[in-house]
């Protein structure tokens, strides 16, 4: 088998977010807090400016060609004492980013950087990265789960605008998976966003939390190298995304810090089983690379698979 460690380690370097850039997201995370802390109408609601995606799971990518990093932040606020809750259409997450978005864009500090888009209030720091800001209601006096605007399609003219969410729980839980697999969980989930990226159509191709998910069910908490753990993974989300069936037994992927909410509730069904597809594929041509004996030819293998930015000896 051939693990080509080094390879794999000059590859997880090219993909991971860089220190630097972290750093300064980090620092404009602060200075959002700042300001919130001063704002005398969202101070008094204010639970919390929380770091989530990517950046929190441990999973960031680095852009390529020059894009921006999209960093998501949730604004746990109490906004059942918010002045736009006081009636049952401000509620809606349309009128609670609106009022969210104008309040944010009367602060001196932040008014340049706000964009109002359909889904979040952005906070644009051009050429590096964005803070897309994501309303939830925490109400102070309570514990458990937070409240955030669905993203299912329609469901913000529906009964369930809100759903529940527990952002720090799902970060928790990407933390005890990457120890108890000594790292290799957030290493995969890289490797196989790459992957999904560069190898995949784009109608088949997972949202990053399904992904993400599916990699931390997906992985053993032992494995011998990269090239095992992904060979492993592939076949086991490929067997999972196959045995799933159109309107019989429908692939969920159940949050593993919320069972009852279904993380691939928007995933089409087609979508579905052209991912299966192309996964399959990809979980035999995985096992191919690692199969290989001759490190040169498994590195081209793993090339060709991942595309130029795994590194393959020079001739």
């Amino acid at each position: 088998m051939a693990t080509l460690a080094r390879q794999f380690e000059a590859f997880h370097t090219k993909l991971a977010l860089e220190p630097a850039r972290e750093v300064r997201i980090r620092a404009a995370l602060d200075e959002l807090r700042t300001s919130l802390q001063t704002d005398p109408v969202l101070a008094p609601l204010l639970r919390e400016a929380l770091l989530s995606g990517s950046l929190a799971h441990g999973t960031a990518l680095q852009p390529r060609d020059g894009t921006e990093f999209a960093a998501d932040v949730v604004l746990a606020l109490d906004l059942a004492r918010s002045e736009p809750w006081s009636t049952a259409a401000g509620r809606n997450p349309v009128a609670t980013l609106e009022w969210l978005g104008a309040r944010l864009g009367s602060n001196p500090l932040l008014e340049r950087r706000v964009r109002r888009l359909e889904r979040c209030v952005r906070l644009w720091y051009p050429g590096d990265f964005h803070l897309d800001l994501i309303p939830a209601n925490a109400p102070l006096a309570q514990s458990g789960a937070w409240q955030v605007p669905s993203p299912r399609p329609g469901a913000w003219n529906g009964l369930e605008p809100w759903i529940p969410s527990h952002p720090k729980a799902y970060a928790g839980w990407c933390a005890d998976r990457n120890t108890s697999t000594s790292g290799r969980f957030s290493r995969t989930v890289r490797f196989l966003k790459c992957w999904r990226d560069h190898g995949l159509p784009v109608a088949a191709r997972p949202s990053t939390i399904v992904l993400q998910t599916m990699v931390g069910q997906a992985l053993p908490d032992t494995t011998d190298s990269d090239a095992h753990a992904l060979t492993v993974v592939l076949r086991n989300i490929a067997d999972r995304a196959r045995s799933s069936q159109p309107f019989f037994s429908r692939l969920r992927v159940p949050n593993p810090v919320q069972l009852d909410e279904d993380l691939a509730v928007a995933w089409t069904d087609d979508s579905i089983q052209l991912f299966a597809s192309h996964a399959n594929r990809s979980a035999d041509r995985a096992r191919l690379c690692w199969e290989t004996p001759n490190l040169d030819r498994s590195a081209q293998l793993w090339a060709d698979f991942f595309g130029e930015r795994f590194p393959v000896p020079v001739a």
